[in-house]
């Protein structure tokens, strides 16, 4: 009774939780296959890959602004050879600097996959088999390295292709849900992101306890309001962020007006942050 989206079809995909992410990519690092992960714009595919950096070095590819060059490198004339090799590009040089100088294995993210341009996406599929790019194929990923992709279904978006049936294989595929138990596990992990004025005031125990009050009420909002789209962790995400503004401008503010905002707020403002 959640949302109409949590029915949605992914094609039979295993539905996962956020909690879940980290254990799948530490499995798909020892077995050294590419993980890709499905979902509902702002559910927190992206967010979750990039607050790994205690376990991994997280390496972020943009694929919607990802152009050709980005990707291989660009061709630089060698008078001495008379031939026009690729220079490495910037993202490869830094995944093997740091399989050198860490001891934490290396996590590129390829986000908002879908995105990518025809051109950028026959590379990217070379690189999920191969494990190295046609312009560099001295250089293959070394074992420390997998591969997450995190991007929306067609159906999600107006923008973006289906990826090939090819590419597809190339994938352990999950979709994650947004759940408000999500929500809560999300926040707490960004407070001193996004919450640096409201921990301040209320200090780390009455923080999570603001949370836990705001995703109490955002959790009764989203059942009363099934085909509400926008309830997912980047909107309570931009919810706290405007809270913590309201106590910055405010430092007067006591702990019961903070959480009584945050009771108001859902309630009437939520569209507005979406």
């Amino acid at each position: 009774q959640m949302n109409n989206n949590a029915n949605r079809s992914y094609d039979g995909l295993t539905p996962v939780e956020a909690r879940d992410i980290p254990g799948l990519v530490d499995e798909c690092l020892d077995a050294k296959i590419n993980l890709l992960i499905y979902g509902e714009p702002g559910c927190g595919k992206s967010s979750i890959i990039q607050g790994l950096s205690d376990k991994y070095n997280v390496v972020t590819l943009g694929c919607a602004t990802l152009c050709e060059e980005a990707l291989y490198g660009i061709p630089v004339y060698d008078a001495e050879t008379k031939t026009t090799p690729y220079a490495m590009p910037d993202w490869l040089k830094r995944v093997l600097e740091l399989t050198k100088s860490s001891t934490k294995p290396v996590c590129i993210l390829l986000d908002e996959l879908t995105l990518a341009n025809p051109i950028v996406m026959n590379g990217l599929q070379l690189l999920l088999t191969d494990r190295k790019l046609s312009t560099q194929p001295d250089y293959p990923l070394p074992d420390n390295v997998v591969i997450v992709a995190a991007t929306n279904t067609v159906a999600d978006t107006t923008e973006g292709v289906e990826l090939s049936r090819p590419l597809k294989t190339r994938f352990a595929t999950v979709r994650m849900l947004a759940t408000p138990a999500s929500f809560e596990e999300y926040a707490m992990t960004q407070i001193d992101a996004v919450l640096p004025h409201i921990k301040e005031l209320l200090g780390e125990a009455m923080t999570q306890q603001f949370i836990r009050d705001a995703v109490h009420d955002l959790k009764e909002f989203w059942c009363d309001n099934t085909e509400f789209y926008g309830t997912n962790p980047r909107t309570i995400m931009n919810y706290f962020k405007a809270c913590d503004s309201c106590v910055k401008r405010n430092h007067q503010l006591k702990p019961s007006d903070v959480n009584a905002r945050a009771r108001r707020t859902v309630g009437h403002e939520m569209h507005s942050f979406n």
